[in-house]
């Protein structure tokens, strides 16, 4: 029953906001990045984020995207850089004003191998892992001509799941409810 409401209430919101304009063409490309720095214990960890998006406009105002994001850690212990991964799929509206700056606001869910935890990032590479990820977000484009735009995003991940530890901390199965939030920067290409 609210699931029809919601699915009602987005065709409303589709259906009632015309001037919103599909920006060159109704599938969007897009990437970019975001670098934290988190400093736990005393020590600076550097996480570098890769977000990669493709998404279809539905109607105007509305998108439905795709998107994979790479997450590395540089740990300087291991000498090398892990890397993890978080794919979701996501829903998008676009706030329609007038202008070359459009706003959008984001919900989805998706899937995760790894999630950052105090200065390792820790991975299913110990064991089969798949942890949940709701993903929320809201940010802006702005628009550079007809097919590009500037983009530039605030994103809410929440992990869940349950993570199963490497037998040399002990084994066992721990509880994972960890959110990260971030900033991130890209540019889009609407084809």
């Amino acid at each position: 029953m609210s699931r029809t409401l919601v699915l009602i209430a987005i065709g409303a919101l589709s259906v009632s906001m015309p001037q919103a304009q599909v920006p060159g063409g109704p599938v969007e490309l897009s990437i970019g990045g975001s670098l934290q720095a988190v400093v736990f214990e005393e020590e600076t960890i550097h996480l570098m984020s890769i977000p990669m998006r493709v998404g279809v406009f539905l109607s105007p105002p509305l998108s439905l995207e795709l998107e994979g994001i790479l997450t590395g850690l540089d740990e300087e212990l291991a000498e090398e850089t892990t890397w993890g991964y978080v794919v979701t799929g996501s829903l998008a509206y676009h706030i329609p004003i007038s202008g070359q700056v459009r706003p959008f606001v984001l919900a989805g869910y998706g899937f995760s191998d790894s999630w950052p935890l105090a200065g390792v990032l820790a991975s299913g590479d110990f064991e089969d892992t798949t942890l949940g990820v709701l993903n929320l977000g809201a940010g802006v484009k702005a628009m550079v001509g007809e097919r590009a735009a500037l983009r530039v995003e605030y994103r809410m991940q929440k992990f869940s799941g349950t993570y199963e530890l490497p037998d040399f901390v002990g084994g066992g199965d721990t509880d994972i409810d960890f959110t990260i939030h971030s900033t991130m920067f890209g540019v889009s290409l609407f084809l």
